[in-house]
């Protein structure tokens, strides 16, 4: 499953005030096979979560600074590439 649908769950969570969310993907673009998950509240991790997030919306939004990019700019042009043919 991946990473960032736990950071979505775990974002419901908080603005819903629930203990508890699952999850379910489609497992290699079939619909007879998926992948159910549950991930239950820490608090911890979303009080960091909301941090960040704040940080984000007066640090650069509000501010209107662009966030840094932190990328692997060759990585990307290389998938590109491989999808698209030189760019």
């Amino acid at each position: 499953m991946p990473v960032y649908y736990e950071a979505q769950g775990r974002r419901y969570m908080a603005v819903m005030g629930i203990d508890r969310v699952y999850l379910c993907c489609l497992y290699g673009n079939n619909e007879e096979e998926a992948i159910i998950r549950h991930i239950d509240r820490d608090m911890s991790y979303e009080e960091e979560l909301i941090a960040l997030e704040d940080s984000f919306w007066h640090d650069n939004v509000l501010a209107k600074e662009l966030p840094p990019y932190t990328e692997d700019g060759d990585l990307i042009l290389e998938s590109l590439r491989r999808q698209f043919g030189r760019c």
